[in-house]
């Protein structure tokens, strides 16, 4: 039986396949169709960082500040977005559900506008990864048979990764031939012609704990992340989890007693890793908080613990500046300080990507995309 922890990580990583199946759209069809276009208060201002600095500043003193996109559908669609990654400033791509009809897809923008890419009718788009414009992987998950599937995109054509058999999850990859995703309570493995189990929660007996990995992400095929949460025997608490794969197998790398679940991870070296996680109160602890971890190539330590502020996604760049994203709130780190940055609208942020400081995107419920944007 899971704790009310793992409970709470189960809720935040499944919020994409939660409200695709309210609203399921009927039809046969998982094609996706090009240029389709038919088809979700601030709290805790004054928030601390572990550190004593006051994250709950308004304005970043670089002269820097976020603003609204316009997300490329119709006028009047209600569309929620899950994830966003790309390519390069001129190939940026999100995932969105549209509440109206139903359909799930991915927006594309191009350097100067948002449009729609590809729409499935049938399936929800769950995850994308990819290494150039012709070669890009789609996780995706069938709203009538509730099974996975894997589908690739040569530049022209969408045809079905065969042999996979998990759920729709996180992707990551070095290359066409070293794919990993993230289902259910395993991590899958694409060599280029087969799928195997990588890595599997230890579901462990009475006396035994067991873990649950929630995301992915690596530096080189032979250095790779996974975070998620621990489940103590006889006991309702949870602590964070971290495994790493060194290219021969996937082992248990860190962990901390009560109570955070990881939910994403991100990096820009082998000695820069960052993942977030949160923590909602129960029992008797009053355990009601965010963290942010940084990995610096030898250890794990935490360089961020706040309010609870609903982490969902991180990014950072190569001069050591961090972004959180999550319940109504982005955090920016820079030079040991945490600040809270403004956002033009109030609105759960569940995904943060960029190619660099002048191209990083926001997305969250009720369709927003915001920009990071920099005074010259």
């Amino acid at each position: 039986m899971r704790d009310k922890c793992t409970s709470y990580c189960l809720a935040v990583v499944s919020i994409w396949l939660a409200a695709v199946s309210i609203c399921a759209c009927s039809g046969s069809s998982s094609v996706p169709v090009a240029g389709d276009a038919s088809t979700d208060t601030d709290t805790n201002a004054d928030t601390d960082s572990d550190s004593g600095t006051d994250a709950g500043t308004d304005t970043d003193p670089t002269g820097c500040w976020w603003e609204q996109m316009e997300s490329g559908m119709e006028s009047g669609t209600e569309i929620h977005i899950g994830t966003v990654w790309g390519l390069s400033e001129f190939e940026v791509y999100a995932i969105y559900y549209n509440t109206d009809s139903g359909d799930s897809g991915v927006l594309r923008f191009d350097g100067s506008s948002w449009n729609i890419e590809w729409s499935f009718t049938s399936h929800n788009v769950i995850s994308i990864w990819g290494f150039s414009s012709e070669s890009i992987f789609l996780s995706l998950y069938d709203i009538e048979s509730s099974l996975g599937e894997v589908q690739f995109y040569d530049g022209s054509t969408w045809s079905e990764v065969s042999g996979y058999s998990g759920g729709g999850g996180r992707l990551w990859g070095s290359s066409e031939n070293d794919l990993y995703l993230r289902s259910g309570w395993r991590i899958w493995h694409y060599n280029g012609s087969d799928w195997a189990v990588a890595w599997e929660e230890t579901l462990g007996g009475e006396d035994e704990w067991s873990a649950s990995i929630y995301a992915i992400w690596g530096s080189a095929s032979d250095d790779v992340f996974g975070v998620g949460v621990q489940h103590e025997p006889y006991s309702p608490y949870s602590g964070n989890y971290i495994i790493h794969y060194d290219g021969t197998e996937f082992t248990g790398m860190f962990d901390s007693y009560c109570c955070t679940c990881l939910i994403d991870v991100f990096g820009v070296s082998a000695s820069a890793v960052y993942a977030v996680g949160n923590a909602e109160e129960f029992l008797d602890e009053g355990v009601n908080m965010s963290t942010v971890l940084e990995y610096d190539g030898d250890v794990w330590s935490q360089i961020g613990e706040f309010d609870y502020r609903g982490l969902r996604g991180v990014w950072a760049n190569e001069d050591g500046e961090v972004f959180a994203v999550g319940q109504n709130v982005v955090l920016h780190y820079k030079d040991g300080v945490w600040e809270e940055m403004v956002i033009p609208v109030p609105v759960s942020l569940t995904d943060i990507w960029g190619t660099d400081i002048d191209n990083l995107y926001a997305v969250g419920l009720y369709g927003v995309i915001l920009k990071y944007t920099c005074a010259e």
